[in-house]
């Protein structure tokens, strides 16, 4: 069996403000998507150690997985205030 783990960005689902229109909240949302790629890539290396795979240990290892990517995600905007703080770093 074949287990298919992908990181996408739906165009259909997302909007931004015309006044959001910026490189900087481009930026940003760039790093959400970044943030959203790790956490695959570590989805993947979690799967690929596994010994032997079911669908429940599949299902521990994702929601394990999204609910870290989910708080990074939280702290992220959180440090920002969702976009509003501009870091010079």
């Amino acid at each position: 069996d074949k287990v298919y783990v992908f990181c996408g960005f739906d165009k259909k689902q997302s909007f931004v403000s015309k006044k959001g229109r910026n490189n900087y909240i481009l930026n940003h949302e760039q790093r959400h998507f970044d943030i959203t790629y790790i956490f695959t890539k570590k989805l993947i290396k979690e799967i690929s150690n596994q010994e032997s795979l079911s669908d429940g240990i599949i299902e521990t290892l994702y929601d394990k997985i999204v609910s870290e990517k989910d708080k990074m995600q939280e702290d992220y905007d959180a440090e920002t205030k969702n976009s509003e703080i501009i870091s010079i770093s």
